[in-house]
C-alpha cells in the first residue's frame, strides 16, 4: 500500500500542465478518497488543487480531516488559516489554526504572515505589525513571500496611520514585484490605491 508514491506522482503531473492535469488527476485522487479516507497524502494533493483553482469551501474539509488525521501537517494548518481569512472571511475561526502552525514549528514564517493578515482584518494592527515585521526580516531578499509580507506590512502600517512606514512597505512590495509577480491583481491594485492616497 504506497498510496503516498501515487500521490507524489499525480501531483508531478498536476505540476507540468495544471489545467488539463486538474482534470485527470482529480477524479483518481478523489477515488483515491474514496476508498482510503484516510490518505492524508490524497487529501492534502486534493485540498492544495482545490484551493488553487479557487473551490476553497471544498477544499477547507479535506485540510480539516488531513490536521485532524496528520495534527503535524504544517503547511495545511497555514493553508487552512489563510483559506478561512481571505477567502471565506472566518477571521475567528482562522487564528488557531495559524497559532498552532507557529507553535509547531516557531520558524515558518509563512504561518507568522498569515496570522499578521488575520490580526490585520481582526483589527488587532499591533499584534499583526509585530507578526509582519518578523516576516520581512526573515523572507529572503527578492522572494516572493517577501513581496507579499511587505504589502501586508505596508497595509497594516496604513491602518495605523503611520504614514511614510506605510509607504516605504508598499513602495518596496511594487518593485519586488516588478520581478517576482507575486501580488495578485487585486492586492496591486489596492498597494497602488494606498500609495495614491498617501501622496495626498
Amino acid at each position: 500500500d504506497r498510496a503516498d508514491v501515487i500521490v507524489n506522482f499525480l501531483e508531478g503531473l498536476a505540476g507540468k500542465n495544471p489545467s488539463a492535469a486538474k482534470e485527470a488527476v482529480e477524479p483518481i485522487l478523489r477515488k483515491m478518497i474514496e476508498i482510503k479516507p484516510d490518505c492524508v497524502d490524497a487529501l492534502v494533493a486534493l485540498g492544495v488543487m482545490l484551493q488553487s483553482s479557487r473551490h476553497f469551501s471544498d477544499a477547507q474539509p479535506l485540510y480539516e480531516k488531513a490536521i485532524q488525521l496528520d495534527p503535524g501537517r504544517i503547511t495545511v494548518l497555514n493553508n487552512l488559516a489563510w483559506i478561512l481569512c481571505e477567502d471565506l472571511k472566518q477571521y475567528d475561526r482562522a487564528l488557531p489554526f495559524a497559532d498552532q502552525a507557529i507553535q509547531k514549528r516557531p520558524d515558518y514564517f509563512d504561518a507568522y504572515d498569515t496570522r499578521g493578515v488575520i490580526y490585520y482584518r481582526l483589527n488587532q494592527l499591533d499584534k499583526s505589525q509585530a507578526d509582519l515585521a518578523r516576516c520581512v526580516d526573515e523572507f529572503g531578499s527578492g522572494s516572493a513571500a517577501l513581496t507579499s509580507a511587505c504589502f501586508h506590512q505596508g497595509r497594516t502600517l496604513f491602518a495605523k496611520q503611520l504614514r511614510l512606514e506605510s509607504g516605504q512597505a508598499l513602495r518596496k512590495a511594487l518593485d519586488l514585484n516588478s520581478q517576482t509577480q507575486a501580488l495578485s491583481p487585486t492586492d496591486l491594485d489596492e498597494a497602488k490605491r494606498l500609495l495614491e492616497e498617501l501622496s495626498k
